[in-house]
C-alpha cells in the first residue's frame, strides 16, 4: 500500500506466465465512488506489463486479473505515511522500461547483465573513484559490498531514501552488528553512518568522507575549530586536529563520545595532578578546566579566583595577602593540598638578594 501525490501514476509488473487477458488495467476510485479502464502495454513476450493511470484523491485499487494494489492519493501531503500507507520512492529506470533492465531467458525474467555492471550504465562505476579523483582505498567493503547493489538497494521502489532495502542505520548495522547498540555519534541530529562515511567508496581510510578526522569533525562541530587570537591557552590535541585523541565516534553510551571517563581520560596524560582534593565539589578537571580552548591560562573556564570563591567564600573579599594578579593559584596549588606555607611560595615573587636576608 503505497502514498502518492501525484494524480498520473505508471505502473509496471511481470507475469510469471504469458498473459493472454483483456489488455487493460481498472481502476477503482473508492473515495470517488468510481471507475476507469487504462490500456495496458505488454512487452517481453508478454509477460511485462505497464500503464498510465490517473488517480483520483483518497484512496483508488488497482486490479488485473486477481491482483490488488492499493494506493492513496494525496496530492497536499508532506507526510512519509498515512496510516498502512508508505510514501514509496521509486526508481526512475523502473517508470520507464523494464527491457532497460530485464529480458526474457529460457522462458524467466532475467537481467541484461550482472551486478554492478547493470547499475554502472546509469550510475557510473560502482565502487571505483570518478575519473580525476584519486583512488578509492580498496577494502572488504569495495570489493563485495559495493558491488553487490541489491544487497541494500531495493530495485524498483522503496519506502526509505536511496532506494534502501532498511533505514540507514540497519541497513549497515546488518554486518556490522557491534555498533548496533549504545549511543554512539548521533550525526547531526541522526545516527547515520553516511555523515561521516561514504556508502560506496573513497581514497580515505574507513571509507571516510574527509582525509583526517578534524576536517571530519569541524563539518559539523566548526565552533571547534575556531582558534581566535583572543585565546590564552589551548588543548594541544584539539588544537592539532587530533580529536581521536579523547573521543571514540561509536564510543557506546559514554558522555561526549569520550574515550574514556573524563578524569581517567585527563590523567592519561596528565598523570602528575592528584584529582582527589577538588575532585568532590568541583565535578573533576571539567570542573574547572575547558577541554578545548580559553581565554585564560591553563585553560581556565571562568578565572582561577573566581572558581575557587564558589566554595571558599570566607576568604573572598578578604584582606589577606592578594596573590599576584589577585588569583589564589598564585600561592595556592589547586591540585596539591598542604597545611604548611614554603618560603618557596614566597620566592615566586618576592626574591631577594642575599643583603636582604638577615640572621
Amino acid at each position: 500500500s503505497s502514498l502518492v501525490t501525484f494524480k498520473t501514476l505508471t505502473v509496471s509488473g511481470y507475469f510469471k506466465k504469458p498473459y493472454t487477458g483483456k489488455p487493460e488495467l481498472l481502476v477503482k476510485h473508492l473515495s470517488a465512488g468510481s471507475s476507469a479502464r487504462f490500456p495496458l502495454a505488454l512487452s517481453l513476450e508478454n509477460r511485462v506489463f505497464s500503464a498510465q493511470v490517473e488517480l483520483k484523491e483518497g484512496v483508488n485499487d488497482m486490479v488485473l486479473g486477481s491482483g490488488v494494489l492499493s494506493i492513496l492519493c494525496l496530492p497536499t501531503s508532506t507526510a512519509s505515511a498515512e496510516g498502512k500507507y508508505l510514501r514509496q520512492m521509486i526508481h526512475p529506470s523502473a517508470q520507464k522500461n523494464c527491457g532497460d533492465c530485464h529480458s526474457i531467458w529460457e522462458g524467466e525474467l532475467a537481467l541484461t547483465d550482472e551486478f554492478p555492471g547493470l547499475c554502472a550504465r546509469c550510475h557510473g562505476a560502482i565502487g571505483a573513484a570518478p575519473k580525476g579523483s584519486p583512488a578509492f582505498v580498496q577494502n572488504e567493503h569495495t570489493r563485495k559490498t559495493t558491488k553487490f547493489c541489491i544487497g541494500c538497494h531495493q530495485p524498483h521502489s522503496s519506502e526509505n531514501q536511496f532506494l534502501l532495502k532498511k533505514d540507514p542505520l540497519t541497513t549497515c548495522t546488518r554486518c556490522h552488528e557491534t555498533l548496533k547498540e549504545g549511543a554512539g555519534h548521533s550525526g547531526k541530529g541522526q545516527r547515520q553512518c553516511s555523515t561521516c562515511h561514504s556508502p560506496h567508496g573513497s581514497p580515505n581510510p574507513r571509507m571516510l568522507l574527509k582525509p583526517t578526522a578534524v576536517e571530519l569533525c569541524i563539518d559539523c562541530h566548526k565552533g571547534e575549530s575556531k582558534w581566535v587570537s583572543g585565546n590564552k591557552s589551548s588543548h594541544k590535541p584539539a588544537m592539532n586536529g587530533q580529536c581521536l585523541a579523547c573521543h571514540i565516534p561509536h564510543s557506546k553510551g559514554s558522555p561526549n563520545l569520550l574515550a574514556a571517563p573524563a578524569d581517567q581520560l585527563c590523567q592519561k596524560c596528565h598523570a602528575q595532578v592528584r584529582l582527589k582534593l577538588h575532585e568532590e565539589k568541583m565535578g573533576g578537571c571539567s570542573g574547572c578546566h575547558a577541554a578545548h580552548q580559553s581565554t585564560l591560562d591553563k585553560l581556565i573556564k571562568k578565572g582561577t579566583s573566581k572558581d575557587c570563591e564558589g566554595c571558599h567564600q570566607d576568604k573572598a573579599g578578604s584582606k589577606g595577602h592578594v596573590g599576584e594578579g589577585g588569583e589564589c593559584v598564585s600561592c595556592h596549588n589547586p591540585h596539591k593540598y598542604t597545611s604548611e606555607i614554603s618560603s618557596g611560595a614566597c620566592a615566586g615573587c618576592h626574591v631577594m638578594a642575599a643583603a636582604d636576608i638577615q640572621n
